[in-house]
């Protein structure tokens, strides 16, 4: 199986996961109660192994639990009979409530081998449609900072140059008397700088492509208000330099469940920490 078919079929099993959380979270027969949605869940059975591509189960553990399979087809020809016959194995192999496929046509071989089965059904997808998240654009600002120095100042005007090297993240702080983390409370202070910089320069950021953001920060203490190794601070200077990039986010998918959804996933430019592509979910029920 190609990559390309496999990718295709993931993301129409994401569909399914995500619309259905959506419809479970809000109902109110499930209000309250526990359910669990998992994707390609493979169990042994008489030593035939079954594979799921979307397992739900709703009240756990207890007399009432509820098991409904989703087999997601996202092909461009028509699913045929022998699609149908291994959903019914896997829903007496699992003893499931229900069985779905997912798929957005089937073979009339298919629709005959469906209504077999009482508990099977047919859900039709599809990647075409319109509505008002299809006309949605998605766009990702984040800021990308460059190495910041730390200016500060002491009430007793003693240098830099004249204290002892200073290591930020052991040497002794006390904000108000109180034993405090110099870091942490450096690193909430420029978030909030850079975020009222993004604020109030909304109009020039909010153009696709990277800006030069810079604001400087000054910030005034009172007497012991802030102290570093037991040296009383005046005030702290934090020259902020930083890019911020304003990039659009594809769609990477997007899917309609006839009569139970729709769903729109968006691959961001931007990556994680692992280097991969982040993404956001929009769902809509029907």
């Amino acid at each position: 199986m190609s990559t390309k078919h496999t990718e295709k079929g993931r993301a129409l099993e994401q569909a399914v996961k995500f619309i259905q959380e959506a419809i479970l979270e809000s109902s109110p027969e499930v209000v309250g109660k526990n359910f669990t949605i998992e994707t390609n869940v493979r169990q042994n059975f008489s030593g035939v192994t079954h594979e799921i591509d979307v397992l739900v189960r709703t009240n756990l553990k207890s007399d009432y639990e509820a098991i409904w399979i989703f087999e997601c087809k996202n092909w461009s020809e028509p699913v045929d009979k022998d699609v149908v016959t291994v959903l019914a194995d896997k829903v007496e192999a699992w003893n499931a409530n229900k069985g779905f496929l997912v798929a957005n046509r089937f073979t009339s071989g298919a629709e005959a081998q469906l209504k077999k089965y009482p508990r099977l059904g047919f859900i039709r997808c599809s990647e075409s449609f319109s509505g008002p998240l299809t006309d949605v654009q998605m766009t990702h600002i984040f800021t990308d900072p460059l190495p910041t120095t730390i200016r500060i100042h002491f009430r007793d005007r003693l240098s830099m140059s004249e204290l002892p090297p200073l290591d930020y993240s052991k040497t002794p702080c006390r904000r108000f008397g109180q034993p405090a983390d110099f870091l942490q409370f450096i690193q909430s202070e420029m978030d909030k700088a850079a975020s009222k910089d993004l604020a109030e320069r909304n109009n020039q950021y909010k153009h696709i492509g990277t800006h030069w953001g810079h604001p400087h920060v000054l910030l005034d203490f009172q007497d012991r208000e802030l102290e570093l190794n037991g040296f009383a601070v005046d005030s702290i200077e934090l020259p902020l330099f930083y890019f911020v990039i304003n990039a659009r986010a594809k769609i990477s998918s997007k899917f309609e469940l006839e009569g139970k959804g729709r769903f729109i996933s968006f691959e961001s430019p931007v990556s994680d920490l692992d280097g991969k592509k982040m993404e956001f979910q929009f769902i809509q029920k029907l």
